[in-house]
């Protein structure tokens, strides 16, 4: 079975405890539980060291912990007492409640949130699958060679009881209060809640049980971290080559692109952005901006949309956006959310619009809080810039910003001489891939900002791009300008990276 799953770190697990268990039969020792699980552990660690970096080694070991823990040495003083329901709670209910107990502030760590009925659908799931679908699965296995038609007979009734299985947990997962979404709690609120799980899973006549809940809160009231009002944080994220940002204020998100889809199984959306909105407790977007209706750009949308609430949509390409409620990004669109400032400088007049494809029709968006600015065009390339210096100009719009995600990646036909000038940011942000196809950003376009930026009379330019940085993070206030915060890949640095 172990071989048939791949060698999973659970599985290692459990064929060492079962090793362990049943060699210590053979030589009629005794063993006790717990230096079962620890041998299992060493072996675990002596096969693959690095097993402590995955979240199955935590959540594996810590499942049969608590299970030892919540079982052992305990009087059956409940298996004695009247009434088979007793009985099948002591024997199944009673595990399902040690476990959710026991893992929910691991699984709250890792994945930022937690399953509610996830108790009930072990309840059914664990003894269906474990009496009915693996034996069916590995005898049929056994019989392939020597009997085939027996062996594909069970194969096909496993897969028989999978498929009535599945329809129940599906509409399980579906249930409105089903899943419990919240902040990535601190590591050290780990310490607090294995205090409280002890507690709160102590046998019975353990003074003041009920006080394990106290230790649990940090937990569960972990604060949402987000900027004060008036200020704001901006993170480029690192979806590979395309763009999605995300701009957080005191009480609201807006996402900007959603980076590309690369299958239909697999998009940034859903691997990126949702994951990254869930580490701040975030389970809704409050405005979504597609600025174009390229794959990089556009990809990872429909899986944000299935995932998050999102309240308001703008897009230069409405008809893109299949079953979403899209409204077109226009010009001189403005709003405030706790005292920012979002305004939409592109694409203008219905002429241009129309006259217009692809890439120069890309909504431009600027946000500001007092004299601190970023500066999201999109695709735009050098004749939209120059409409925009001069719409700019025209009606007296300030361009001027401390971060510009370059225009374009950083292609040669984007990031005109005067249109930097315009912008004089401090901060350029490349959003490219590792090596991608296209080589952005192109040498010619990072020296350009650079060169204009090392001239006594502007300020000195830095240039990042999500390939080197990974994701990039800036705190804006209105008083203390731009905070920079690392990149992801330096702040998560591991001692095997190089310097």
């Amino acid at each position: 079975y172990a071989a048939m799953a791949g060698f999973a770190i659970p599985t290692q697990r459990a064929l060492v405890m079962v090793l362990v268990v049943m060699l210590a039969i053979i030589w009629q020792r005794h063993v006790r539980p717990l230096q079962v699980l620890s041998l299992a552990l060493l072996a675990v660690l002596v096969i693959d060291p690095f097993a402590v970096m995955a979240a199955g080694f935590w959540l594996s070991f810590t499942a049969v912990a608590v299970i030892l823990y919540g079982v052992m040495g305990r009087l059956p003083h409940d298996l004695e007492e009247p009434g088979a329901v007793r009985k099948l709670w002591w024997k199944w209910g009673r595990l399902q409640w040690l476990l959710f107990i026991g893992l929910a502030p691991l699984v709250l760590f890792y994945y930022h949130r937690v399953s509610l009925v996830a108790p009930l659908a072990n309840l059914i799931a664990v003894p269906w699958v474990s009496i009915v679908t693996v034996p069916l699965t590995l005898l049929g296995t056994l019989l392939l060679d020597v009997w085939p038609q027996a062996g594909t007979w069970l194969l096909q009734w496993a897969h028989g009881s999978l498929a009535g299985l599945w329809p129940v947990l599906d509409n399980l997962s579906r249930w409105p209060w089903g899943q419990w979404t919240h902040v990535s709690p601190p590591t050290w609120t780990l310490v607090t809640s294995l205090v409280g799980i002890l507690w709160i899973l102590a046998p019975k006549g353990f003074p003041q049980r009920w006080m394990g809940i106290v230790w649990l809160m940090p937990v569960v009231l972990m604060p949402r971290p987000a900027p004060p009002p008036g200020e704001f944080d901006f993170t480029l994220l690192d979806v590979g080559q395309g763009l999605a940002a995300v701009v957080q204020t005191h009480q609201h998100v807006l996402v900007f692109d959603t980076g590309p889809r690369f299958s239909a199984d697999f998009d940034t959306g859903a691997a990126v952005v949702v994951p990254y909105l869930e580490t701040f407790g975030s389970d809704k977007v409050d405005r979504l901006i597609i600025s174009h209706g390229d794959n990089d750009h556009i990809g990872g949308s429909t899986s944000l949309a299935e995932q998050l609430a999102i309240a308001d949509i703008l897009t230069s390409v409405p008809d893109r956006l299949n079953g979403m409620a899209a409204q077109e990004c226009l010009a001189g669109t403005h709003w405030s959310w706790d005292g920012v400032d979002f305004e939409i400088l592109h694409p203008d007049s219905v002429a241009f619009r129309n006259s217009q494809r692809g890439n120069n029709r890309s909504c431009v968006l600027r946000v500001s809080t007092g004299a601190a600015a970023v500066l999201l065009p999109g695709d735009i390339e050098s004749v939209a810039e120059h409409y925009l210096l001069e719409q700019a100009q025209r009606e007296g719009r300030v361009l001027r910003a401390d971060i510009l995600v370059a225009p374009h990646h950083g292609s040669l036909t984007s990031s005109s001489t005067g249109f930097i000038q315009a912008i004089n940011p401090r901060y350029v942000l490349f959003p490219v891939g590792y090596r991608n196809r296209y080589g952005f950003p192109k040498p010619a376009i990072v020296e350009r900002y650079l060169q204009l930026g090392s001239n006594a009379s502007r300020q000195s330019v830095t240039v990042f791009d999500t390939s080197r940085q990974g994701a990039i993070q800036f705190r804006l206030s209105p008083t203390r300008g731009v905070s920079l915060s690392q990149g992801y890949r330096q702040a998560r640095r591991r001692y095997w990276h190089s310097r």
